[in-house]
């Protein structure tokens, strides 16, 4: 698979990923370099130890863990990138949003069908964790929460899309084409929301409503392509679909929250993990610098932890203490500014461009979701969150240069007339 991968590599970089800009690029750098300072933190060094990870097995597995997740979003990114302009441009990212939104959506209604008949088995498995909530075929609730949230404002994105290229056709005529692909869409985000809202997860909850909160409040502020702005017209329409958005999430919520109200009910103070955080603020105190080894969380914590802690850790329920503990203030710091850089470019491109302007906010707010979310607790290692945020973000950057050079020279072609 790694051979195919790079042969693939090879050939799309030829045909397409140089239009990538350089956020990307930097970003692929510096997981490449957490992968390598992982194999790195396995070679013999001078001092009291032989080497600098804990576990040099674990080590080696996390960075492979870590390249492959590099390796992927190399690969979105490439089939993603648009190699024409015009109409047809862009809809291999379009449809693998679309693709994911549909998964998403299928999950749910397994999780809803497992619920309601009694929730005791993921697949055909006997449940062991997380029972009384929601997780479809995933065993803890908070990973299924963070992964029902990016399916959820991925067809919220494609919803918004639609929305801004039909020029309002939903409106017109009940058995429309567009009528009934949005009445499908309902019932979809339907199943969505009533699934997050049972699993019962604050962190996944909250961190969800606030990427889509911000993809919506963004999202129908934007012009749509192609239509001429019209203020009351568009506003009356705009405020129309936000008040159906709003009143549907009202009643979804005083059907399927009470499991969530319990929850927030309970409070945070009886979370042992925050008790924990203080220990591992000590074990990064003790090796700041290189860390010690990816991947060995579990094994170090255990010699750090107090009998305050009752459970077992095998994650630091903090992607951010645990990348500063396991690899090191450093290299922690430059993946956070990797991201960072993400980020922001991400909120020029939206401004910038005009067609795909709400898949490139969707690389924005669906990046806030899973680092609002990690900050108590672990997302990213979570496979299926982690390739599913990967696929975002590759579409994202695969739209963003096409349709910044579109709005260019549509601006040049303008001045020129």
């Amino acid at each position: 698979m790694a051979l195919s991968g790079l042969i693939y590599l090879y050939w799309a970089r030829k045909r397409s990923t140089p239009q990538l800009p350089p956020p990307f690029w930097f970003a692929v750098a510096t997981g490449i370099g957490l992968s390598l300072w992982g194999l790195a933190q396995t070679l013999p060094v001078l001092g009291d130890r032989s080497i600098i990870s804990a576990n040099v097995v674990l080590t080696h597995d996390f960075s492979l863990f870590v390249l492959a997740h590099i390796v992927w979003l190399v690969l979105v990114a490439a089939f993603a990138t648009p190699r024409r302009s015009g109409r047809g441009s862009g809809a291999r990212a379009r449809n693998l949003i679309l693709f994911f939104a549909l998964t998403g959506i299928a999950y749910a209604a397994y999780g809803l069908v497992a619920y309601v008949f009694g929730d005791n088995y993921i697949l055909w498995f006997k449940k062991e964790f997380s029972k009384g909530s929601l997780t479809s075929t995933f065993v803890n609730r908070n990973n299924y929460a963070a992964y029902c949230g990016l399916a959820l404002q991925c067809l919220a994105a494609h919803m918004l899309y639609r929305f801004r290229i039909s020029g309002g056709e939903w409106s017109r005529g009940a058995f429309g084409h567009e009528a009934v692909r949005f009445a499908w869409c309902c019932l979809g985000a339907f199943l969505l929301v009533s699934a997050l809202f049972l699993t019962g997860s604050r962190a996944g909850v909250s961190s969800s409503l606030l990427g889509l909160g911000l993809l919506l409040t963004w999202g129908f502020q934007m012009p749509r392509a192609g239509v001429a702005p019209q203020a009351g017209k568009d506003g009356l329409r705009n405020f129309a679909f936000a008040a159906a958005f709003i009143t549907a999430f009202v009643l979804i919520y005083s059907v399927s929250g009470s499991l969530l109200d319990k929850r927030l009910a309970g409070g945070v103070d009886d979370e042992v993990r925050f008790q924990a955080f203080a220990h591992m603020m000590r074990a990064i105190a003790d090796q700041p610098y290189t860390g010690f080894g990816l991947g060995t969380f579990e094994e170090v914590f255990r010699g750090y932890r107090g009998t305050d802690i009752p459970v077992v850790f095998d994650r630091a329920h903090s992607e951010y203490l645990e990348l500063a503990m396991t690899a090191g203030i450093p290299m922690a710091a430059l993946v956070c500014l990797a991201t960072l850089l993400v980020c922001v470019y991400f909120i020029f491109a939206t401004r910038a461009s005009t067609r795909h302007a709400i898949y490139v906010l969707l690389g924005l707010t669906t990046s806030i979701q899973i680092l609002t979310h990690a900050v108590i607790d672990f997302p990213v290692q979570i496979p299926a969150v982690a390739y599913s945020y990967l696929l975002i973000v590759g579409c994202a950057f695969a739209l963003a240069p096409k349709a910044e050079k579109s709005d260019t020279r549509r601006r040049s072609s303008g001045q020129r007339g």
